[in-house]
């Protein structure tokens, strides 16, 4: 199985804050790409360029989503020294943001972005 690093971002596509993010990446050699709304079906390992995915037929036609979504294929050392480094440059905070899992590479983009928003709301609820 491929295994290489890189983050996948939904919504920082022509954004000042997406520029600051792919700056910082690029400097820590980790490679990124922006997701394409009609790729929102593509199993998340398959946009991570992990062997063993195939392609989805449909394409997503609908709107992008409201908030901004980071999806890591780093190790945790790496996510931490990320996380450091945005917090250096001012990045202002990224809610949804997940690590690559052997559970959730299997996901389309929808279904992560929907358990990311779940999980941060109740995280807000209970962390105000």
């Amino acid at each position: 199985m491929k295994s290489s690093t890189c983050v996948l971002l939904y919504g920082f596509k022509d954004t000042d804050k997406g520029e600051k993010v792919k700056t910082v990446l690029k400097k820590m050699g980790i490679e990124f790409k922006d997701i394409l709304l009609e790729d929102y079906y593509q199993p998340i390992g398959l946009l991570a360029g992990i062997t063993g995915f195939k392609r989805e037929e449909r394409k997503y036609t609908g709107g992008g989503f409201p908030e901004e979504m980071m999806v890591m294929h780093l190790s945790s050392s790496q996510i931490d020294t990320l996380l450091a480094r945005f917090r250096q440059e001012g990045i202002e905070r990224i809610h949804l943001k997940a690590m690559i899992t052997e559970f959730n590479r299997s996901w389309n983009s929808l279904q992560l972005y929907l358990e990311l928003h779940k999980e941060h709301e109740e995280m807000s609820r209970l962390n105000p």
